[in-house]
Order: C-alpha cells, then structure tokens, then sequence
C-alpha cells in the first residue's frame, strides 16, 4: 500500500521535474487504487463476510490486475515511446504475484478461478479506462 503511494508521488515530481503537469484526476484515480488495494490486503488478515480465501483471492487479483493491465495498455498504446521489456516486465510481475499467492493461499478451484476472473476484469477495465482517457473524460 505505501509503496503504491511512494510510486505515485515519485511519478508525479518526476513529470513535475520534467515539466508535465498531472491532472488532479489522475492523482484521484491512482490514490484511490492505492487505497483499494490496501483495503483488499485488509480484508485478507481480517474479517469480511467472504471466506478467508475469497478475501485474498480480491486481494491479489486488484494488484495483479493492475500490473497486467498497465502492462496490456502500455505495449498497445504506448511502446513506441517507453522500452516494451518495461510493459512486459509489468506483465509477468502481475502474474508471477498472482500465481504465488495462488499456490500458496488459494488452494481450492473456486478461489482460484475467483482471483484469474477477477484480475481479467481488473486488467481489462484498466486498459479501457487508459485507453479511452476516461480520467481526463471525468472531469
């Protein structure tokens, strides 16, 4: 969770050094996945009205989601201008993530299928929303 806020802070002086603005909007957009993602690593240690599996199934596939997402967006829509090994990097960090915690937590086929449906939904929602500039549409 913090270090999704430490990335975000760091892009934002990053394009601020180099003379970028960031939009409010994608600050909103990515504090509020930080935030997400925090509450679904919460919901894995305490209670919730899922079961302890389906917790970390939501969990994991939020992140991985949106690591494979980001990845998907960024060799589609934007490999031209940053190296591809970088999206594909991306990529294989969220399913290497996913398949840990899979193998390690998941254990049964309905939490498995749970967190593999989730972070296709997740990957897919992140690339229509980048790539249609819906964050910038909000506004």
């Amino acid at each position: 969770m913090s270090v999704l806020a430490a990335l975000l802070a760091g892009y934002v002086m990053a394009a601020a050094i180099r003379g970028d603005p960031s939009s409010n909007r994608l600050i909103i957009f990515w504090g509020w996945l930080r935030w997400s993602s925090g509450r679904c690593s919460v919901w894995r240690r305490t209670g919730c009205d899922l079961g302890p599996r389906s917790r970390a199934a939501i969990g994991i596939a939020l992140m991985s989601g949106i690591l494979v997402g980001e990845g998907v967006y960024g060799l589609t829509f934007v490999s031209d201008t940053t190296s591809p090994p970088y999206w594909w990097g991306s990529i294989l960090a969220g399913l290497v993530l996913l398949g840990l915690v899979a193998s390690t937590r998941l254990s049964q086929a309905r939490p498995i299928g749970l967190a593999l449906g989730f972070t296709a939904l997740v990957a897919g929602a992140f690339v229509v929303v980048y790539s249609q500039d819906l964050i910038a549409a909000a506004g």
